[in-house]
């Protein structure tokens, strides 16, 4: 990753919260537990929370949700607590942990090259989760999706478009692509993704700044990719927030983007849109979505 980017997303999560979690190598219906793996000689940590109803005959959706730069997932997760949709609408929810780069925990969202500043190999890694994951419990393999705040969400993009046959959507709080994931991803069929963003964010600019592509050319580049131009609007009753949608011409919303008027860099669920906050508007979005299409 580039080191202009890197200083300009070191917003450093540090404190130390209590996480209602335990370190087990099992995994227990309704609880949040820590497990590790080691991949590419590295020790990578994950949390995980199964529903309590899940059962093996079952199989469910799985979602992933990555932290910023410079995040824990204890921290993340006390703040972006995705567990409760979990439960309610019967899915398995992955929150794992960034290595360090230059001391900071960071998702490395750019390819292997001579420019990349970090050698880890994240997509490997998700890559690796998932198959461990799913060798443990019962997965939807069509049904496997990715969203992530800040560092996190531009991973979250480099996903989608690394590993297309494996994410079957991807969302965005606070991030954007890098100009290297733009250039270069190649999907070849298409992939649902939603966006929300505050236009006074100043760390990654809503209008783009260096290496990071503006919000509109994201948007534009995923409708063109979703043959998806009919576009429809929606503001907030407080007009705070305006709604994007893009449908292609079976009616099928295959973008959504989320403009936070006056909004800075925060995944800051106190933040609704017709009584939904941003955690529930990704995954109602998602669930919309496996990697065929839309769900009928």
């Amino acid at each position: 990753m580039n080191k202009k980017i890197i200083l300009i997303l070191t917003i450093l999560f540090t404190q130390c919260v209590k996480e209602n979690s335990s370190d087990t190598n099992e995994f227990i219906n309704g609880t949040t537990s820590r497990h590790s793996l080691v991949y590419d000689g590295l020790n990578r940590e994950y949390l995980i929370y199964i529903p309590n109803n899940y059962n093996q005959s079952e199989e469910l959706p799985l979602l992933f949700n990555f932290h910023g730069f410079g995040g824990s997932v204890s921290y993340y997760m006390s703040y972006v607590d995705m567990r409760p949709l979990a439960e309610s609408n019967n899915f398995i929810l992955v929150y794992p942990q960034g290595s360090l780069l230059g001391g900071y925990p960071h998702w490395n969202a750019g390819l292997d090259n001579n420019e990349n500043k970090s050698s880890v190999d994240d997509y490997g890694f998700v890559e690796e989760l998932i198959n461990y994951i799913s060798s443990n419990l019962s997965i939807n393999q069509n049904r496997i999706y990715s969203c992530g705040f800040s560092n996190g969400s531009f991973f979250s993009y480099s996903l989608g478009c690394y590993l297309e046959n494996k994410i079957a959507a991807v969302g965005s709080v606070g991030g954007t692509m890098l100009t290297e994931t733009y250039n270069n991803c190649d999907i070849n069929s298409p992939k649902p993704m939603i966006n929300i963003h505050g236009d006074s964010d100043f760390i990654v600019p809503y209008d783009g700044t260096f290496g990071l592509k503006s919000i509109n050319d994201v948007i534009d580049y995923w409708v063109t990719l979703n043959n998806s131009q009919n576009l429809s609007t929606i503001e907030s009753n407080d007009k705070t927030i305006k709604k994007y949608q893009y449908s292609d011409n079976d009616g099928s919303v295959y973008v959504e983007h989320y403009k936070i008027i006056n909004g800075g860099h925060t995944w800051n669920d106190n933040v609704n849109f017709e009584g939904k906050n941003k955690s529930k508007l990704i995954w109602d979005f998602f669930s919309k979505f496996d990697l065929n299409g839309p769900i009928n």
